[in-house]
């Protein structure tokens, strides 16, 4: 139902539009990254109080129908198997799963550093993690990444493989497990 072309790339995000996940930031790369690319739409999935006046604001400009706001994503797995780049452009975060997630899907990444992005994302090597809060800069590895193909399926292998390596179900559980058995007196631990 977004009436994207079947060969276009696609710049995905999926955040709250709340000012914390800097929402205008986000806006601003997408504009100016396809400005660059032709053939590339930006797609951000979710909802919040700072939705409609982003809305309303890309309806003034030439890439309305390039830059897609969806609301809340329903598959994300769909969502993310459709993405030739990832963007996070967030001020505060915790451990952003959904950069966990794109990675997992092979999607490289651009974000800022909040929280623990830099502990998901190895800069360089599956995608960009930014000290700049800047459009201009964050536009720049977005459209590296969509200019060299070989780069970005290889930054889509090494996200994948570091999130299979230390983010999966079994290596956090033993990890917690781990840090349960030093805090916990003996008499509570299994036999």
């Amino acid at each position: 139902a977004l009436c994207i072309p079947e060969n276009a790339r696609l710049l995905g995000g999926l955040f709250r539009f709340v000012s914390i996940k800097v929402p205008e930031l986000w806006l601003s790369t997408a504009i100016r990254a396809c400005a660059v690319v032709p053939d590339l739409y930006a797609v951000v999935g979710g909802h919040g109080p700072e939705l409609e006046p982003l809305r309303a604001r890309i309806a003034e400009t030439p890439f309305a129908g390039r830059i897609l706001f969806p609301g809340p994503v329903r598959d994300v797995p769909a969502f993310l198997s459709l993405c030739s780049v990832f963007m996070l452009t967030s001020h505060v975060e915790g451990l952003p799963n959904v950069l966990l997630e794109a990675q997992a899907y092979k999607v490289p990444v651009v974000t800022t550093r909040c929280g623990g992005a830099a502990d998901v994302v190895e800069h360089g090597k599956s995608g960009f993690v930014l000290d700049e809060r800047d459009a201009v800069v964050m536009a720049k590895h977005v459209e590296y990444l969509l200019g060299h193909d070989t780069v970005a399926r290889s930054a889509g292998e090494a996200g994948r493989q570091r999130v299979a390596e230390n983010f999966s179900p079994e290596r956090t559980m033993g990890m917690l497990w781990d840090v349960y058995s030093d805090v916990l007196p003996s008499e509570f631990q299994p036999r």
